[in-house]
């Protein structure tokens, strides 16, 4: 099988790019006509269309100025692009991360995922959790994020039949190893799992990003 990097991080420009082709269903389909207020985001880049497609949805209301599309982004900063898709459904969780500061830019959106069963933090050890907001989020995460806002979250024993692809660097131990293996699956006759429109690999198993139409639902 292919690479999938599961420690590795993920930049701004690429999490656009997942969220970009999730909102548009395919590669194809995410528009090519929309213009970016952010001066460090240049036409002739290759996520040009992924960071303007997202902040024309409203996505990036908390970015001015400077968007710094190859810095990795942050596990508070993925959660808010998340949650802006409009994902989120309250399970009753409390949402309360104790390194979390009510002053925290984006204090609000945690603990809103953190009610919808979005993100679960670190286990404290004490009955409470952590989040580390501020941490650059793993690709790893970031399929066990985009998993639960689609309700896909499932344990290694539930692996379907259908999730064919593996992973050379995904061993059966790994904790993401079940989303990982469920993110391959559309769930969609004609269509592809979510996890093939992240960005890196580019190519996995015979099949590339491009083009491709996906299906997290």
């Amino acid at each position: 099988g292919g690479v999938f990097k599961p420690q590795g991080n993920m930049t701004r420009a690429e999490a656009c790019t997942i969220v970009a082709r999730l909102a548009a269903g395919s590669d194809e389909l995410v528009p090519n006509d929309k213009t970016t207020a952010f001066a460090d985001v240049a036409s002739d880049k290759w996520y040009y269309k992924y960071v303007s497609y997202v902040e024309s949805l409203g996505y990036l209301g908390s970015y001015s100025g400077n968007f710094e599309p190859d810095k990795p982004i942050t596990r508070a900063e993925f959660v808010e692009l998340v949650y802006n898709m409009g994902l989120l459904r309250d399970s009753g969780k409390n949402g309360v991360f104790t390194d979390v500061a009510q002053d925290h830019p984006r204090a609000t959106v945690i603990a809103a995922a953190g009610k919808a069963g979005l993100v679960n933090g670190y286990d404290n050890g004490d009955g409470t959790f952590s989040f580390r907001p501020d941490n650059t989020i793993s690709r790893a995460e970031v399929v066990k994020v985009i998993n639960n806002a689609y309700q896909r979250s499932i344990t290694k024993d539930q692996i379907s039949e259908e999730a064919k692809y593996s992973f050379a660097d995904v061993d059966g131990d790994f904790w993401a190893y079940a989303d990982i293996r469920e993110a391959t699956i559309a769930h969609v006759e004609g269509k592809n799992g979510w996890i093939f429109c992240m960005v890196s690999p580019y190519t996995v198993f015979g099949k590339t990003n491009e083009n491709l139409d996906y299906a997290a639902g």
